[in-house]
């Protein structure tokens, strides 16, 4: 009983160890009183994989009703200009992610701010694109040395395949390696003087393909072998679209040049299918759906295609 009690108590120790090297504190400005907050736990972040959790803070700000707004705005500059002290250490702003549209920024010490900025062109990049760094990679972040190779978008890949705005290729060779299916990867790249996001698709080559697109701030990686670290935030799987645009609006010319043959040949597949009974059976008898069955009883009890019902 007393090795059952210590092995749990060992579990808690873990958990809690870990929950501290993955929690950062948190405040709360509403323009009378700055109070600390519930601190945010954080996974598998190029931030707490890179610094110590204790080299940040994060600050909701979110007013008080009986401020008014430019008030509000100038009590809040005045905040971020003094800093934040805490545990005997300043904070000064480091940048924001997309949740600054909800009021909420990073805070980080002078040495972590020197180290992150150093990879912008400015702080308003810094505030765009600190995602990078703050992105749950829900799928792992890697240790990876590999070949890769800058490219232009539009940049044609095994004769038919095209990098578009952000997308580029990574080897199936190192999908394997790193336990990743061969598909469409949502990726954030941390290089030594350079940042990137975007997507990877897999191919059968040996250089991981970057457009420049994918790459933010003022670094660009050199072609050649490099060493970076490469996190994972999603892995493509199947999803239903409410419309074609959906799609449609982020392609660029040449993806759309590239796809419409395939999208013809497809749609010419269902030449008749709305108009003839006997290639609508034959069309639904080629798909797997849980109003299939019932279709087909309308369509063989006499109703044809062109039915409103149908």
């Amino acid at each position: 009983m007393l090795n059952q009690t210590n092995q749990a108590m060992d579990i808690v120790a873990d958990i809690l160890a870990d929950e501290q090297e993955n929690t950062i504190s948190s405040y709360q400005y509403n323009g009378v009183e700055l109070t600390p907050v519930e601190p945010v736990t954080m996974r598998n972040t190029f931030l707490l994989t890179i610094f110590n959790p204790a080299s940040f803070l994060i600050l909701r700000a979110d007013k008080d009703g009986e401020i008014e707004y430019d008030e509000f705005q100038a009590l809040l500059e005045k905040l971020l200009a003094r800093g934040i002290t805490h545990n005997n250490q300043k904070y000064h702003v480091l940048g924001a992610s997309s949740s600054l549209k909800d009021g909420k920024l990073w805070m980080a010490t002078g040495d972590v701010i020197e180290s992150i900025h150093c990879y912008f062109e400015s702080a308003q990049e810094a505030l765009a694109y600190l995602g990078i760094y703050t992105s749950n990679n829900n799928h792992g972040i890697f240790e990876v040395e590999h070949q890769i190779k800058v490219v232009d978008d539009g940049y044609q890949v095994e004769g038919n395949l095209i990098t578009g705005d952000g997308a580029g290729f990574a080897p199936k060779s190192v999908l394997k390696k790193l336990s990743v299916k061969d598909r469409q990867i949502q990726v954030r790249l941390h290089g030594e003087d350079w940042i990137a996001k975007g997507t990877l698709h897999p191919y059968s080559g040996n250089k991981l393909i970057i457009p420049k697109s994918m790459v933010k701030g003022k670094g660009m990686p050199n072609d050649g072998y490099q060493y970076f670290l490469l996190g994972i935030r999603e892995i493509a799987r199947e999803l239903s679209f409410s419309s074609s645009w959906t799609l449609l609006q982020f392609f660029s010319e040449d993806t759309i040049r590239s796809t419409v043959p395939r999208l013809n040949a497809e749609l010419n597949k269902l030449s008749g299918v709305l108009t003839n009974t006997d290639r609508a059976l034959e069309f639904l008898g080629s798909i797997e759906d849980e109003e299939r069955f019932k279709l087909e009883s309308f369509l063989k009890a006499g109703l044809p295609p062109t039915h409103p019902y149908l």
